[in-house]
């Protein structure tokens, strides 16, 4: 896929303001986004949704353990998994199993730039 419109993200975060910011940031920059609060939500638009090409969950999302929310998304074609994080690591049961940390205070511009990296995507209209 060369067009960044036909990759879709799947954004889980637990609260409403910054998903709708992160979705708009994803969006801006030319890629589709679904956002759940929920790994449930976020599984069920997962199975749904035949060309998810990454999921983005936000590690203080608890309904379902960590670890287990990876295996979940990254078993279908080995989907991609990055995390939102209040550190620049990843925590230990996700380590080795994810393609990126965003951390959450960083300039949302530097999530756009890792993930068009991660894809081989060129920069969009705004530098990212």
């Amino acid at each position: 896929m060369s067009d960044r419109k036909e990759r879709i993200f799947i954004l889980i975060e637990p609260g409403e303001r910054a998903l709708s910011t992160r979705k708009l940031i994803l969006e801006a920059a030319g890629y589709n986004c679904l956002s759940a609060m929920s790994i449930q939500q976020g599984s069920k638009f997962f199975s749904d949704e035949r060309h998810i090409a990454g999921v983005i969950i936000d590690t203080d999302v608890h309904d379902v353990p960590l670890g287990e929310a990876i295996d979940r998304f990254a078993a279908r074609n080995s989907t991609p998994v990055f995390l939102l994080a209040p550190h620049p690591w990843p925590p230990d049961e996700a380590r080795g199993r994810i393609a990126a940390v965003f951390q959450k205070m960083s300039d949302p511009a530097e999530m756009v730039k890792t993930i068009a990296e991660h894809y081989g995507d060129p920069p969009g209209p705004s530098g990212y």
